[in-house]
């Protein structure tokens, strides 16, 4: 087989959240290279456009925080695409915690010894994971 490419995801239909900057545009960049078909969503529209002309895609503007929008967006690419055999929930809702020990009170900052801003650990949710749950083929979380 020398010579020959072996597309891995050949056919395939993904969503990817986030999917306009950094880790989400490089996985939009990576499906399609590997032959899916890519729905690039992302809160920001214009990114979500650019990433999608670049992979030969379509863009979803959403934002993951508010349900109805992420609920509209999945089905209309869904329906669009024929269904959906991977999702890539790159983005998420996100709030600064602080992990609280009940017992005593005490506060603790598991990633302040990491760096000196006094960092905090992000918790993150989505709505699509649960989506990623309901038997895609391929369901992917990068914050859960």
């Amino acid at each position: 087989m020398t010579g020959q490419s072996i597309l891995r995801f050949f056919r395939a239909r993904a969503l990817v959240t986030g999917g306009g900057s950094g880790i989400g545009e490089a996985t939009c960049h990576l499906l399609a290279a590997e032959g899916a078909v890519v729905t690039v969503l992302d809160r920001d529209e214009d990114a979500a456009g650019r990433v999608a002309a670049a992979v030969g895609g379509r863009a979803v503007a959403a934002d993951v925080g508010d349900s109805e929008a992420v609920h509209r967006a999945v089905t209309d690419s869904a329906l669009a695409m024929g269904g959906l055999t991977i999702v890539v929930n790159n983005a998420g809702v996100g709030m600064a915690k602080t992990l609280v020990d009940y017992t005593d009170g005490s506060e603790h900052r598991p990633l302040a010894s990491l760096c000196t801003d006094h960092s905090r650990l992000w918790i993150y949710d989505s709505l699509l994971s649960e989506y990623a749950a309901l038997g895609f083929e391929y369901g992917y979380s990068v914050s859960n």
